[in-house]
């Protein structure tokens, strides 16, 4: 099908391809080109993606939904790598990093941090984060100077960044530059307003339902192995021994750095093993927000308030659930292993 005879979409998606490839134009500019060409042609749901190519430009694909299937499009100048070789992988795109000449690759990390361990919790953000930047890609938002700043400066004050040459030595120790700092925290800023949008209602309502599962329940909490070890301390507590005293002896070579926690959670994350009254003074087994048994002292109660700090954690708490769903019907394919 030439230019010429393609249907006036076809001709207007070629058309934005071109441009975006002669402009070396950035993500946002095809962010951009995907949602006018979709206000313009309402239902074509036309989609816009790049990668590097080898020669480290970025390389433009358009996604138009075609009868039974999706149709690719791709544009390049006669002068540039033949389209046939873009999807090649280079040898060191396997490698995550490399430290006194050891070289770890990607399968090995993944290894490492959660294929033998089972612990999904490593996993799951990084799935998430690919939910959430769809979303933000179809919806963009963009903080404005004010705001980001006023969030890069809380970023810096609550990590200890006081200056310049602290915040570049932290930085470093990352990888990172200040460029990429700004970016996540704009990201983070973005995916709070999504965030909003998509459970704001949702978590209203919750509270709305029942103000006292907000209480803030300030406690003290050591873990334990398991529910029976957690009972067993509590009983110990309640035949005289001091709360302390048995939570050092609990967690006693636990090389978790949270074994002894001081919080205030809200009154509906603390689940008591037995039927148990929360009030200042009681000490019960319970699961608390991480799913560990733990021994909880409870030191204090304020009655619950609808306040920007109450509606954003339980809007966080409902977005998790959000995201639970979306990862459940996503289709997630892993491109590490051999």
């Amino acid at each position: 099908m030439t230019m010429n005879a393609s249907p006036p979409l076809l001709d207007e998606v070629l058309e934005r391809l071109r441009a975006l490839t002669l402009a070396a134009a950035d993500p946002a500019a095809a962010i951009a080109a995907a949602s006018a060409l979709r206000a313009k042609h309402p239902g074509a749901g036309v989609e816009i993606v790049w990668e590097h190519g080898h020669d480290q430009r970025l390389h433009f694909d358009a996604l138009v939904p075609a009868e039974g299937g999706v149709a690719c499009l791709s544009y390049e100048p006669t002068t540039a790598i033949p389209l046939p070789i873009h999807g090649a992988m280079r040898w060191r795109d396997s490698e995550l990093l490399c430290v006194d000449g050891r070289r770890l690759l990607v399968h090995e990390a993944m290894v490492l941090l959660d294929a033998i361990w089972d612990q999904a919790r490593l996993l799951e953000p990084l799935v998430d984060a690919c939910i959430v930047d769809r979303l933000l890609e179809r919806e963009p938002w963009v903080a404005s100077d004010a705001e980001l700043q006023s969030a890069v400066d809380g970023f810096r004050a609550q990590h200890g960044l006081t200056d310049a040459a602290t915040t570049e030595r932290w930085l470093a120790a990352r990888g990172l530059v200040l460029a990429d700092l700004e970016h996540s925290i704009e990201r983070e800023l973005a995916t709070a307003m999504l965030r909003h949008r998509l459970v704001g209602d949702e978590a209203a309502a919750k509270f709305a339902e029942d103000p006292t599962a907000y209480d803030r329940v300030a406690v003290a909490s050591f873990a334990v192995p398991d529910e029976h070890a957690a009972r067993a301390c509590v009983e110990t507590i309640a035949g005289g021994a001091a709360w302390y005293d048995v939570a050092q002896s609990a967690v006693l070579g636990q090389s978790d750095t949270g074994a002894i926690r001081f919080d205030r959670l809200f009154r509906s994350a603390i689940r008591p093993l037995a039927d148990a009254r929360l009030q200042p003074g009681v000490i019960v087994a319970a699961h608390i927000a991480d799913g560990r048994p733990r021994v909880v002292c409870v030191h204090g109660i304020a009655a619950a308030q609808w306040d920007d700090a109450t509606r954003d954690e339980i809007e966080r708490i409902c977005f998790a659930r959000w995201l639970a769903d979306a990862r459940a019907r996503a289709d997630v394919r892993w491109n590490w292993g051999r």
